[in-house]
């Protein structure tokens, strides 16, 4: 898939995006490999119950492995259970880490119904999507 300016928007459950604004996650893992390169920007949207856009980072890396070698490489970066990791790639055939790092918050997070009124029909991804230039302007961000 095609994207201008290699901006990326990740959905989190709350617990670890606040974690990666915090600087605590610096990997976040995906069954699926975003098409980014080093540098590119994130967005992070908290799902349920927050539903807000609350921060942004930059990426440093994209590694697709076999599970076993994401975990060895990053089990530590993840804030994730070996259980939980083995539940979440069940049946996947490798893994994806996206390492990130910069990490900012929004100075005033924009609620789900906030950034639907700025762009029409913004749905959050289940698990990410692409921004043109565009969108991203629409969004009207800043961070701290």
């Amino acid at each position: 898939m095609s994207h201008d300016k290699g901006t990326l928007l990740l959905s989190l459950k709350p617990r670890f995006a606040a974690l990666i604004l915090d600087g605590q996650k610096t990997v976040e893992l995906r069954r699926v490999a975003p098409t980014i390169q080093t540098g590119d920007l994130a967005l992070i949207y908290a799902s349920s119950p927050l539903r807000q856009l609350v921060g942004t980072c930059r990426v440093v890396d994209v590694d697709i492995a076999s599970k076993a070698e994401v975990w060895e490489r990053y089990s530590d970066q993840c804030a994730l259970t070996e259980e939980e990791y083995e539940a979440y790639f069940e049946g996947a055939k490798h893994a994806v880490a996206i390492v990130v790092d910069s990490p900012s918050r929004l100075l005033e997070p924009p609620s789900l119904a906030t950034l639907r009124s700025r762009m029409s029909g913004f749905s959050p991804p289940q698990s990410f999507r692409y921004l043109s230039m565009g969108m991203l302007e629409q969004l009207e961000l800043n961070t701290v």
